[in-house]
């Protein structure tokens, strides 16, 4: 059996519910952030904070190397987003679509699953 949501919210994380029960269901979810992976940004955040930074640092450091890179490619971000597709970092994947009535938005992201009291990404 396998428990599926679109929208993992503050109710998966409560006390109530399980780890386990949510490994046991092979609890399977969309995310925009996945665990970071060990990178130079991660090396100098510890070596300059003495920590490993949080998912916000992460996002905040992958969001505004994405934007620099895709701008620095061509100065207009959907046009670039288009030519080079999604784009992957740290902890986080990019894919900016234009909503005219609200401004940019990403559409890429992970699909994560509770595996033996781990949280891991699916892959293809």
């Amino acid at each position: 059996m396998k428990m599926f949501t679109t929208n993992k919210n503050k109710a998966f994380d409560n006390d109530v519910i399980s780890g386990a029960h949510l490994s046991n269901l092979n609890f399977t979810y969309p995310s925009v952030y996945r665990e970071a992976t060990n990178t130079s940004f991660i090396k100098s955040y510890r070596r300059r904070f003495g920590d490993t930074p949080d998912r916000y640092a992460v996002r905040g450091f992958d969001m505004t190397y994405d934007l620099l890179l895709k701008l620095a490619y061509k100065n207009n971000l959907i046009e670039a987003s288009r030519l080079i597709g999604e784009t992957e970092y740290s902890g986080n994947k990019f894919l900016y679509e234009k909503d005219f009535a609200s401004g940019f938005f990403n559409q890429a992201s992970y699909i994560m699953m509770y595996d033996q009291m781990r949280v891991k990404e699916v892959k293809e």
